[in-house]
């Protein structure tokens, strides 16, 4: 019984003519989360794609949300819209938006006016700078403070003798933590001068400066 050979024909790798084209889809901006709303300032975490943002409030629980103010991104990690009118109990939300549209209000949080006889909170008690508390070096140190009562978050400042601050570390909200450490800085021709502030709604304190001389 003779089989015939079979014949196997290779053809070369299928390539199609055409290609389908790329489109860019751009979405309307993710919801905003309001991370502050205290001492005339209302503050969120950006949104990547947003544009511009909405801050809207409201008087009250039953009132009707108003636009307040409109303000472009400017691109870094928050936003903030200063010198807000707080007289009242209030709420605020805030919309991001782009050429596509608005992203979803975020969840709303409400202010009132500060109390009566509301005492400021006491200014930062600073443990003696030293270059062994501080551990401060020829390109850093530690600042350390006594906690305080009543203070929800501390601000700092840190820049070289007399000069303006750091671009990063002017005003800079570092939470309710207790000492903050400062690495590669560049050596000052004198000193350092640190600042802080306790905060606590409605009744910030007064600052406390530091000049601090580095180490060798």
């Amino acid at each position: 019984m003779n089989i015939a050979p079979q014949v196997f024909q290779v053809r070369e790798a299928y390539e199609p003519r055409y290609s389908c084209p790329t489109l860019d889809v751009e979405f309307v901006p993710a919801q905003p989360s309001l991370s502050w709303a205290f001492v005339g300032q209302v503050r969120w975490g950006a949104v990547d794609t947003a544009t511009s943002y909405r801050l809207q409030r409201k008087s009250g629980p039953s009132g009707i949300w108003t636009d307040l103010v409109s303000i472009e991104a400017s691109g870094e990690d928050y936003e903030t819209v200063d010198d807000v009118s707080i007289t009242e109990l209030a709420f605020y939300r805030v919309i991001a938006t782009n050429s596509v549209g608005d992203s979803l209000p975020s969840h709303p949080m409400f202010t009132a006016a500060a109390p009566e006889g509301d005492v400021a909170a006491d200014p930062p008690v600073i443990i003696p700078d030293s270059e062994v508390s501080w551990n401060i070096t020829a390109d850093g140190f530690t600042a350390r403070w006594v906690p305080a009562s009543g203070v929800i978050n501390y601000f700092i400042d840190l820049g070289p003798d007399n000069e303006a601050f750091y671009a990063e570390f002017n005003d800079l909200d570092i939470g309710l933590v207790h000492e903050y450490t400062f690495s590669g800085l560049a050596a000052p021709a004198s000193f350092w001068t640190f600042r802080i502030r306790a905060n606590k709604p409605f009744a910030p304190s007064d600052s406390v400066t530091v000049l601090v001389t580095p180490g060798a």
